[in-house]
Formats: structure tokens, sequence, C-alpha cells
């Protein structure tokens, strides 16, 4: 990863380690984070507009990802609960509090994540 994202990938590495994640693939503008249930963290920092940075997931048997902002989102919606703005840290604390839990089952969250995401893809 190129220096102006190194100190977020530290970060992240260091977070995601405590849900048995681990580094799999560091490019210069991505990397890969994952779990011995197959569980896919990505990490992906903006080439020209930095340092804009997207963090999504793949939960194992999944074929998308799914951005973890998107799915505050969404699970504020669903829980009638405000969330923080979904920064770096707050979108890692999220994956970390739910990941075994609400994430993992994405059945119940698809429907709308995608109602989120499709007006955004379609364009």
């Amino acid at each position: 990863m190129i220096d102006d994202y190194q100190e977020f990938l530290l970060k992240i590495k260091d977070q995601v380690s405590k849900i048995g994640m681990k580094l799999v693939k560091d490019t210069d503008y991505s990397a890969e984070f994952e779990r011995p249930d197959g569980y896919r963290l990505v990490f992906e920092g903006e080439r020209y507009y930095r340092p804009l940075v997207g963090i999504s997931i793949r939960p194992p048997g999944e074929i998308e990802d799914f951005s973890l902002s998107i799915l505050m989102k969404v699970y504020q919606n669903q829980e009638s609960i405000t969330l923080p703005a979904p920064s770096l840290d707050n979108q890692i604390d999220f994956l970390i509090a739910n990941i075994d839990g609400w994430i993992w089952n994405t059945e119940h969250y698809k429907k709308a994540y995608k109602a989120i995401n499709e007006p955004w893809t379609n364009n």
C-alpha cells in the first residue's frame, strides 16, 4: 500500500486481528484481509482523491462485496437506532461488533442494501 494509506492500513490490520482476520493481499491501492471461515474485508484507497477510502466485506458463500458504510445505514434503519458517522474507525468498530451476529445472516439485509446501493450503481 502506498505511503498515503499506510497509517490507515496499519490501524485496520491491528483492529481486525481481534476478529481473526489476517492480511492476505496488499497492493498500491488496496488490501484484503481474510478469516479462516472465509470472511473477507477489502480496504481500498482512491488513487486520485486521497485520502478517500472504502471498506467492504464479503461473507462466506457470497459473490458480491457489501460496503460497510451502507451496511451501517441499513442497520440503523432496521434497528431504529442512530450510529456514529461512518468514519474508518466507526466502520471497523461496527464490523467487530456485528460480524458474528447481524452481519453474518445476509438474508435479513440484502434487499435493503440493494435498495440503497442500486441507484448509485445503475447510473
